[in-house]
């Protein structure tokens, strides 16, 4: 268990949506969920994270999950981001989530009660962060399939709509 869980999702400028070539990048990563022991928590208590800044933002760009028992004797650790106003981070895990092979968004837990992070714990975290990523993906092809099924019935609602045209006066005529 840790003091501290988040997740942080990118968001994206006007013009970088807008921009078809490439790799977007995001203008920044916000925590969009968090869950604390203290509970005084909320989202905003997170600045936003520039990608590849912090441990969260190298985790977003790196695609690599990072595990520090140490975080201040790291050089990509910034307690201004990666730790939420007025708290200490003893140690902090963060996992990317990974859709299509990029990154949308990155778990992060942080403060793990009685003591440090170890193997198993990323490991399980992990694999949680797995999970999270195809639960986002399954999501987004469900929507997409709701997104085709729409059009399809609004393009065949057209075409009724025309064969009732063409066929009323055939019937009215006879």
């Amino acid at each position: 268990r840790a003091d501290i869980a988040a997740m942080f999702l990118p968001e994206f400028s006007r013009e970088n949506e807008r921009d078809g070539g490439g790799e977007r990048q995001p203008e920044a990563l916000h925590c969009r969920a968090v869950s604390a022991a203290a509970g005084a928590l909320k989202p905003t208590s997170f600045s936003p994270i520039a990608a590849g800044h912090g441990a969260i933002g190298w985790t977003y760009a790196a695609q690599q999950p990072l595990c520090m028992n140490d975080p201040q004797q790291d050089e990509r650790f910034d307690a201004q981001v990666d730790a939420p106003a007025g708290f200490s981070l003893q140690n902090l895990m963060a996992a990317p989530l990974i859709m299509r092979g990029r990154t949308v968004g990155v778990l992060m837990a942080a403060n793990k009660r009685g003591g440090r992070f170890g193997d198993v714990d990323q490991e399980l975290f992990t694999s949680l962060a797995s999970a999270v990523s195809r639960a986002l993906e399954n999501a987004s092809l469900f929507q997409s399939v709701r997104t085709r099924q729409q059009e399809l019935q609004e393009s065949h609602n057209r075409l009724q709509a025309v064969m009732n045209g063409i066929l009323n006066p055939i019937y009215t005529c006879l």
